[in-house]
C-alpha cells in the first residue's frame, strides 16, 4: 500500500516493456527516430507514468528516468556517461517528470471544471478546505 513501492513497480514494468521495444529496434530503419520514439510515449511511458495524476508532484520519478534516459542513450548509441540534457537536446525530447507535471496540471483543471455532485470535486474542495484552514 505504499506509493513509493508502486512507483518502483512501474519503473520495473516500464525496464521490460522498454527492453521490448529496444529489441524491436533492430527491425527499423535507423533513423526512423520519430517512429522508435512514438512507440516509446505510447508503449513505455504509459506504464512508467501509471496513475501519475496522483503522484507525479510529490514521488521521486528518477527509477522512470532512469530507464528513459537509457533509452535515449541506447537509442543513439552513445555512452552513459553522456549528459543526459544532449540526449534529449539531439532527440528533441524532454525529461519524464515534464510530462507528469503536465499530466498533474490537466487533471487538475479537469477536476475544477467538474460539477459538485462529482465524488473528485467534493474531496477536491474538502482539502482546499483544509488547507486554507490550515
Amino acid at each position: 500500500m505504499s506509493l513509493t513501492q508502486s512507483v518502483n513497480q512501474l519503473a520495473v514494468r516500464g525496464r521490460k516493456a522498454a527492453l521490448r521495444l529496444l529489441r524491436a529496434k533492430k527491425s527499423l530503419d535507423p533513423r526512423t527516430r520519430r517512429t522508435f520514439f512514438k512507440l516509446f510515449d505510447t508503449q513505455v511511458q504509459p506504464v512508467l507514468l501509471y496513475a501519475a495524476e496522483v503522484w507525479g508532484l510529490y514521488f521521486d520519478i528518477s527509477p522512470a528516468e532512469n530507464i528513459h534516459t537509457r533509452v535515449c542513450k541506447r537509442f543513439l548509441g552513445v555512452t552513459d556517461r553522456t549528459a543526459d540534457v544532449m540526449d534529449y537536446r539531439e532527440l528533441g525530447r524532454y525529461p519524464l517528470h515534464v510530462n507528469s507535471y503536465i499530466r498533474v496540471i490537466q487533471f487538475w483543471l479537469r477536476i475544477i471544471k467538474f460539477d459538485f455532485d462529482r465524488l473528485a470535486k467534493q474531496a477536491y474542495m474538502m482539502l482546499k478546505r483544509m488547507d486554507e484552514n490550515g
